[in-house]
């Protein structure tokens, strides 16, 4: 996984009016309904850098979630309302 990850291009760093939260709060958000598809979308962060692979609340459902989390090593979620 390592390779993986370090061929990631980091695409810009997280500014601080970002809204940044860990993948288990984001997860919870998700399962209880406070973000859903028409909401908006995330942005995989990894080491206070976004990573340019986006998540959906859907793709927690689909498992496209958890592989994204697993190829990125990312850590946080920043997110994006509509």
């Amino acid at each position: 996984m390592d390779d993986q990850v370090n061929k990631l291009q980091r695409h810009e760093a997280v500014r601080a009016d970002d809204h940044v939260m860990p993948l288990a709060g984001w997860v919870e958000c998700v399962r209880d309904g406070g973000f859903i598809d028409y909401d908006g979308y995330g942005e995989l962060v990894r080491d206070s850098y976004k990573l340019g692979v986006c998540v959906s609340p859907s793709d927690l459902e689909s498992g496209e979630y958890e592989k994204r989390v697993a190829e990125t090593g990312a850590t946080h979620v920043c997110w994006y309302n509509r």
